[in-house]
């Protein structure tokens, strides 16, 4: 069995029964590990870890609590004996057939380090799919970013050397983690799982748990301006970048057979694979 770490802030205590209620009903065993608040941070300490910034995104002090407990949860994972680990957030729906994921790692291409579980719904490059032994999912190399730190399969040495990389650098744990901007990514190998077994509660229609991101928190003035600015660059390069994406979609399709898409979500097999839309980076 694959050991399951999620990350739970003792000041939202309501989370914890409802993920390890989902995880009892699946069958699964679960380590809870206790988030960081950010916002107990002292401003001098926030500001600190701000100088470790390698890219230009909001990084408040949800953003950098959520960045330590990624860091506890890698290292609780290192402190176990296993060689797969998968850190989850106490806010994400796992399909009713995640089970079969979880049971060993024997389904996880040899060469990989890192998978990814869950979906954003933002299209990202795919490779060529692999079958999944006894599953009708199937396993692509993920080429590009595909945000969201809810849920992935993580290797012990992945795990060793984001604990190091996170000692210099400091940026949302999926950027960390999925940008190949950062580094760490380009040197992994890493799949996607599709349709995705995992989704943020966030993009549920229902919300069934009813939560309150972690990280959702009012956005300053001045980032409020800069994204206004930044939409209207996009809207005058909007029609160069269509035409661009329609070649290189040709060209990722016919030559490299690798594709530019969402990745949807199962609930559970025979279901309708499902894309939801909502805001994300």
């Amino acid at each position: 069995m694959i050991p399951i770490f999620y990350i739970n802030l003792d000041s939202q205590p309501d989370r914890n029964p409802w993920f390890a209620e989902q995880c009892r009903n699946l069958g699964l065993d679960v380590v809870r590990v206790a988030a960081v608040c950010g916002r107990t941070m002292p401003d001098a300490d926030l500001d600190s870890i701000r100088q470790r910034r390698r890219l230009d995104v909001h990084f408040g002090a949800a953003e950098i609590g959520c960045f330590f407990s990624h860091c506890r949860a890698w290292d609780q994972f290192l402190e176990t004996g296993s060689d797969w680990g998968f850190i989850a957030e106490d806010d994400i729906h796992l399909a009713s057939d995640s089970v079969h994921f979880f049971a060993s790692p024997d389904w996880i291409p040899e060469a990989a380090d890192l998978v990814k579980a869950e979906t954003t719904f933002k299209k990202c490059h795919l490779g060529r799919p692999l079958d999944v032994p006894g599953n009708t999912r199937k396993l692509h190399p993920l080429l590009s970013l595909h945000g969201g730190g809810g849920g992935y399969f993580i290797s012990r040495n992945s795990a060793t050397i984001l604990r190091q990389c996170a000692d210099t650098i400091a940026e949302p744990p999926d950027l960390l983690v999925f940008d190949p901007r950062l580094g760490f990514f380009s040197t992994q190998k890493v799949y996607q799982i599709d349709p995705a077994i995992a989704v943020q509660d966030r993009f549920i229609p229902d919300r069934i748990g009813k939560f309150q991101t972690s990280v959702e928190e009012p956005e300053p003035e001045a980032f409020r301006r800069k994204r206004v600015a930044a939409k209207l660059v996009r809207e005058l390069k909007r029609p160069a970048r269509q035409l661009g994406h329609y070649v290189a979609t040709l060209m990722r399709r016919l030559i490299w057979r690798t594709e530019w898409r969402a990745v949807p979500y199962l609930t559970s097999p025979g279901a309708k694979p499902r894309i939801l839309r909502k805001r994300f980076r």
